[in-house]
């Protein structure tokens, strides 16, 4: 099984802040090689110390940077989407590219002038040599500050990415803005529930969990779905596109009939009708919400527009009074092919 998102994410190290808290550290480090500067011997030993642990601490910290950051391609396709739709990952490889070779060149440049310090005649040789390499430091370090400023925003947005585990069963919850999604998400993790939340840009990715027989169940919350073609939608909605798409598990699409959302019921029907139309490899329960205000006419109309097939599966609820929850959760245990007998939901 692949790793969690959290453990690629732990093991990642974020760069310093800037290329001359970098440099800084390795002068530190030079710094504090003591010697007893007296013969010429004593003095070459010192100045190759030096450079050799600048250049080891520099080298060994960048090629970590590089190497312990998410890895694109060996990602779950899920996350691998996932992050493609928040991040430029070109840019993130390029700098990761730079990055390594960057570590490689640092290496080099320190076995060169460190080995020039071991053969050097006189005292100015070898001071002359260990100087050369912090200024090639320096200038390799300055040209290396864009990448690692940029690495370090790519890695705070991806610490934004909730840890969800594609690899067990997921209760996907889907619908237009403010139909009731995050309310049966409290309904359904309602023994204390374990939530987080998760900010993107002015929406969030909720994450709960909840007891299915003997299975532990994630449950999502996905942002608001607008209707419109999926090569027009933001990266808030892309992202609840993605969950729908790779997660395996049963996507619950909530209605709200009673024209009370600010979306009427047509509008989204459109949105159910796409989603049917792309998600086809996971099962989905349309579920008519608010029922305890829904109005005789409005649920005429919804009934009328919803398509025969649909309507053979449609559920009603009140999230918000908990009302037929009960009934949902065993729906969503058939599809998933979990027994409840032994446990009650």
């Amino acid at each position: 099984m692949k790793e969690t998102w959290e453990t690629i994410l732990k093991r990642a190290v974020f760069p310093p802040k800037s290329a001359e808290e970098i440099f800084e550290a390795a002068a530190r480090r030079a710094r504090k090689v003591s010697s007893n500067l007296r013969t010429l011997q004593e003095i070459k030993r010192t100045e190759e110390k030096r450079v050799i642990s600048a250049s080891q601490h520099v080298s060994n910290l960048l090629k970590k940077v590089a190497l312990r950051s998410p890895f694109i391609e060996d990602l779950h396709p899920f996350y691998k989407e996932l992050v493609e739709v928040n991040i430029d990952v070109d840019e993130y490889k390029l700098c990761l590219a730079r990055i390594y070779t960057t570590s490689r060149l640092v290496a080099k440049i320190g076995r060169e002038e460190a080995k020039k310090i071991r053969f050097s005649a006189t005292i100015n040789e070898a001071r002359t040599a260990r100087r050369r390499f912090f200024g090639r430091l320096k200038s390799l370090l300055e040209e290396l500050d864009p990448c690692l400023k940029k690495l370090r925003e790519t890695l705070r947005e991806l610490k934004k990415i909730p840890d969800i585990n594609p690899e067990v069963f997921s209760l996907i919850i889907a619908g237009a803005p403010n139909v009731g999604k995050s309310s049966l998400l409290k309904a359904l993790t309602r023994a204390k529930p374990e939530i987080r939340e998760y900010p993107f840009t002015t929406k969030q990715l909720i994450i709960g969990h909840l007891e299915l027989g003997t299975q532990r169940i994630q449950v999502i919350d996905t942002p608001g779905l607008l209707d419109r073609p999926l090569h027009d939608r933001n990266k808030i909605e892309l992202n609840a596109i993605l969950a729908l798409k790779h997660l395996k598990g049963v996507i619950v699409y909530i209605f709200d009939p009673t024209d009370t959302v600010g979306y009427p019921i047509v509008y989204q029907l459109n949105v159910y009708k796409e989603i049917s139309s792309y998600i086809r490899s996971v099962p989905l329960i349309p579920v008519a919400n608010k029922v305890d205000i829904l109005s005789q006419n409005k649920l005429k109309a919804f009934l009328s527009i919803l398509p025969a097939k649909d309507l053979k599966k449609l559920i009603f609820i009140s999230a918000l009074h908990k009302i037929n929850i009960d009934f949902l959760l065993e729906q969503v245990a058939e599809y998933l092919g979990v027994d409840t007998s032994d446990k009650p939901i």
